[in-house]
């Protein structure tokens, strides 16, 4: 009997330390498993999503964002090749922030309609509702302003620091100022890289007093946004790698035509007109002397080229306005570590369903551009002949 009693009591004991050991593994896997419950809505948002961007309506309004944006960055870009200032290049990248900034809050205003509606914008009204994605390139303007301000500030200071004698007692001082303008920029940037996706939902969203001055407005707007993305940061950078997927996946066959299309035009107008063609080529390029007409050639070139981007953005343009208006209205529940553990799996899972795609690509094409295959296990002498060594 005493045996008996020992032997429970053991077995109690042991139950014991089961259960205690088990504790620690159970709160582990269950925090793993909502990490990973956590990843998968952000992808199902995403895609769900890109399913619901599947409109002509909202395709339409993201090709003229998308032409604006790309006619700002080609056409800084053209500048600066011309006058051998590549930098203008980040300034056409700031602005063309705007147009597509726009094109996203006016899809989030069409959203909001058919979710009050039941029906979508008719098409030919849908003009008349554009106003939402104007307050918000107001809003954006303002630190692009503010940018370029901060900017030419610490130029002028940095100027009167080259003063004779006295210019290294002025960079002294302005140490602080010169430090607080970047600081000013760096944070104006972020507004922009992560406040634009989801501007426009904001706006529609958040309660604004339209008796208010356009600067208290802005003011007020600014830090419920800030508010806002301190809360839905993560979210914002982690629902990007499926969103740029799907976008990818629904552009590719628009995109695929569109290039053999610019292809064949390209060759046809080289075998015709190839002196013309080269003409036009060295007004892109910092190539020779054009004159008047090679200029406007060139310039309605870049137009024709920001029209086309533009329709092959639109299907990404509007799938990315769908997933971060969602956003937007999503709340996830989790704290910020679970958020950042989120991260680390959805760069794992992007890694682990992308490896064999590109080990496909490289495996097809890697002797065709001068990588993987068979290209580099060629013996040298087969190039020591070539060139004659």
């Amino acid at each position: 009997m005493e045996q008996l009693q020992t032997n429970h009591q053991l077995h109690a004991i042991r139950l014991k330390w089961l259960r205690w050991l088990a504790t620690p593994i159970i709160a582990i896997w269950n925090f793993v498993v909502d990490v990973a419950k956590y990843v998968w809505s952000l992808v199902t948002l995403a895609w769900q999503a890109t399913k619901r961007s599947m409109n002509y309506r909202y395709w339409y309004v993201a090709a003229w964002g998308g032409t604006l944006g790309c006619l700002f960055l080609l056409l800084f870009w053209f500048i600066g090749i011309r006058t051998n200032t590549e930098e203008l290049l980040y300034v056409g990248s700031v602005l063309s922030v705007l147009p597509f900034a726009w094109s996203y809050a006016e899809i989030a205003n069409l959203l909001k309609r058919k979710e009050e509606t039941g029906v979508n914008t008719n098409f030919k009204d849908i003009r008349n509702t554009f106003d939402n994605g104007l307050k918000a390139v107001k809003f954006l303007a303002m630190y692009v302003v503010v940018i370029v301000a901060m900017i030419l500030l610490q130029v002028i200071l940095d100027f009167i620091g080259m003063i004779p004698t006295v210019g290294t007692t002025f960079l002294g001082i302005f140490v602080i100022p010169l430090v607080v303008a970047s600081v000013v920029v760096v944070f104006s940037i972020l507004i922009l890289w992560l406040g634009s996706p989801i501007l426009g939902p904001h706006l529609l969203f958040s309660a604004q007093n339209i008796e208010e001055g356009f600067f208290k407005q802005f003011l007020n707007s600014s830090l419920s946004l800030v508010k806002m993305m301190s809360r839905k940061w993560i979210d914002i950078l982690l629902v990007g790698l499926p969103a740029m997927i799907f976008a990818i996946v629904i552009s590719l066959i628009p995109i695929l035509i569109l290039t053999v299309a610019i292809g064949i035009s390209i060759a046809i107008a080289t075998g015709i007109a190839v002196d013309n063609a080269d003409q036009l080529l060295r007004v892109l390029y910092s190539w020779g002397d054009p004159g008047f007409f090679d200029y406007l050639g060139g310039f309605f070139m870049l137009v024709s080229l920001s029209v086309l981007y533009g329709i092959a953005f639109s299907f990404a343009g509007a799938a990315f306005a769908s997933t971060y208006y969602s956003v937007y209205r999503y709340e996830s529940g989790r704290g910020l570590f679970k958020k950042i553990c989120g991260v680390a799996l959805m760069i794992v899972g992007v890694m682990i369903f992308l490896a064999p795609i590109f080990g496909v690509f490289f495996e097809i094409f890697g002797d065709l551009f001068g990588f993987g295959g068979g290209y580099y296990d060629e013996p040298s002498y087969y190039y020591d002949d070539y060139y004659g060594y």
